[in-house]
């Protein structure tokens, strides 16, 4: 996912790069018919799928239905997963919602994610494994993304005890063993801008993708304030530096 490209280019990136699906950002404010459109001829022109498609963002106060938008677009694209994340207080109301996302991809193969972050209101793998199993549907699931399993406290092995149907895929990249600083807002800004290559940090990667099924399709997800001035304006240079990457683990 380059979410400083348009997610038209980011599919042309990705399939230019050797990759075989693709992350779609979704801005809610900006998104229009023209630009689903675009990106939809892009998934047919290069043939590859949209792993995931994000980010629905839950927060107090909303309406339940502004975010239905998103579920509908990622059906009429194809999309594989909808990733979300909650800052809702009230676990019940997080739970609630994510149910209704989950409800509204019925009768299509999408699958509902929700994310943990220590800067969101789901701040484990436990709790939001509390919140989809609470749920209970079958288009519910978690996603491990290996910086936050790190920052969360979390380790490889606890994946070996997620049921398979629960992790529809990861999302990795890599990063220090500690962050650079431990606060909400460093915590947010390691995460839109600090994240490394595959191979570059000191992450488990390996032992991540030891942990659980081979069959779980891999996201990498290198948000890099230093990839994007190493690659000024040339998404298809930093999408071939994160397959590279990608090519030494163990997948």
């Amino acid at each position: 996912m380059l979410p400083e490209y348009s997610p038209e280019d980011t599919v042309r990136a990705a399939a230019a790069a050797g990759f075989s699906a693709a992350g779609i950002w979704y801005d809610r404010d900006t998104w229009s018919a023209s630009r689903g459109a675009d990106v939809e001829s892009a998934l047919r022109d290069t043939g590859l799928v949209a792993l995931d498609f994000e980010v629905v963002w839950l927060q107090p106060g909303e309406p339940d239905d502004l975010h239905d938008a998103a579920v509908a677009t990622a059906l009429e694209l194809g999309a594989r997963n909808l990733l979300s994340i909650s800052s809702e207080p009230d676990v019940a109301v997080t739970q609630r919602r994510f149910e209704r996302l989950c409800r509204r991809a019925e009768g299509g193969d999408l699958r509902i994610v929700l994310e943990f972050m220590g800067f969101t209101e789901v701040k484990s793998l436990r709790e939001a494994l509390r919140v989809v199993e609470g749920v209970g549907h079958p288009a519910g699931g978690v996603l491990v993304d290996s910086l936050h399993l790190q920052r969360t406290g979390g380790r490889p092995d606890d994946l070996a005890t997620i049921e398979r149907h629960l992790l529809p895929y990861l999302q990795l990249c890599d990063a220090t063993l500690e962050p650079p600083a431990s606060g909400p807002e460093q915590l947010l800004d390691e995460a839109l801008w600090l994240r490394a290559l595959p191979g570059e940090g000191e992450l488990p990667l390996a032992e991540v993708l030891d942990s659980v099924d081979p069959e779980v399709p891999v996201s990498f997800e290198v948000r890099s304030r230093a990839l994007a001035e190493r690659f000024p304006g040339d998404p298809v240079a930093r999408a071939r530096a994160v397959f590279d990457a990608a090519a030494t683990l163990p997948l």
